[in-house]
């Protein structure tokens, strides 16, 4: 009932402005953290403005992938871009191919391993559906979980895909 009529209960709140950003073009997978510093754009705003990033890397897989930047800086990055070599600004694909496939532990043929950054709200559970994987094998991989909740910042190993059973089609895949 707030939300919908806040004035009603003496609350006034002002409208966010609307995120001014623009997109640029990556022919790669970049580090972010990396690529803010080459670009001089703060790392957490990059993040903020690209929550589709669930990592620190751009999505492997994509030939071209549009990543979000403050509009203001945008002609100066596109120009840094511009000025550097692709070898220093993106991931050889030896790089990406670690990234994708991590070795699964204990020779188990289920899929890959990332590790995950936990964010507020993240619950194993939540983090299993997302990855199409269950809660017990992310305890399993991760002992120093014990029984607890997960703590926002903390990094856990996540088995990726091939263990529910609703997701039987990625099983079998191999790369």
């Amino acid at each position: 009932m707030v939300a919908r009529d806040p004035e009603t209960f003496g609350l006034f709140v002002a409208p966010e402005n609307p995120l001014d950003i623009k997109q640029v073009e990556l022919k790669g997978v970049v580090e972010l953290k990396k690529f803010a510093e080459l670009v001089d754009v703060s790392y957490e705003e990059l993040k903020a403005i690209n929550p589709e990033i669930l990592g620190s890397y751009s999505p492997p897989g994509v030939d071209v992938y549009k990543l979000n930047v403050p509009a203001d800086d945008y002609d100066d990055i596109v120009e840094t871009i511009g000025e550097m070599s692709p070898s220093d600004l993106y991931l050889t694909p030896e790089q990406v191919a670690s990234l994708e496939r991590p070795p699964m532990p204990r020779g188990r043929g289920a899929g890959r391993i990332i590790y995950y950054r936990v964010r507020r709200g993240d619950t194993i559970a939540s983090v299993a559906r997302r990855y199409h994987t269950n809660s017990s094998m992310i305890r399993e991989l991760n002992p120093q979980l014990g029984g607890g909740a997960l703590k926002p910042g903390t990094t856990i190993k996540v088995p990726v895909g091939g263990s529910r059973r609703a997701s039987g089609h990625h099983r079998h895949r191999r790369h």
